[in-house]
């Protein structure tokens, strides 16, 4: 096979390894009751993520809460052990999306995660989930 062949080759499957390694979580892996949700991973940027919330059957507002507190830990966790979240729960450009932002510091200035991301951004420290929730959290992960 020739190197341009192969490299021709490589260019077509290299979407299909990005879009894989998009995170997503499953309310019911987290105990859900009768919640059942997912919250995916849309787009993956240097230090955000764009998530959607696909709800297929609504549960209690506390108990879906909590479940996305959880969800939000795990890949704050996963993309790098962050302890602060920055995030917008509906992005302007489509509402059913938010945008969450990822720091190791507190009372960092939102653009400077993403450019989208607005003053009025809410800081989420999740070290003040107790740790009783993060027990709870990473104990109800199949």
């Amino acid at each position: 096979m020739s190197k341009s062949l192969f490299a021709s080759l490589c260019m077509l499957a290299l979407p299909v390894f990005a879009a894989a390694s998009l995170w997503s979580a499953q309310s019911k892996d987290y105990g859900s009751g009768n919640a059942d949700f997912t919250l995916r991973e849309i787009e993956r940027r240097p230090n955000s993520s764009v998530l959607q919330l696909d709800i297929r059957t609504r549960g209690s507002s506390v108990g879906s809460s909590m479940i996305t507190a959880c969800m939000l830990m795990r890949l704050a966790q996963e993309r790098g052990g962050y302890r602060y979240l920055v995030k917008i729960d509906a992005l302007p450009s489509n509402p059913k999306q938010m945008l969450v932002g990822f720091s190791h510091v507190a009372n960092v200035k939102p653009q400077t995660l993403d450019a989208e991301l607005s003053d009025s951004a809410m800081e989420v420290d999740l070290e003040l989930f107790g740790s009783d929730l993060n027990k709870k959290c990473r104990a109800n992960v199949n």
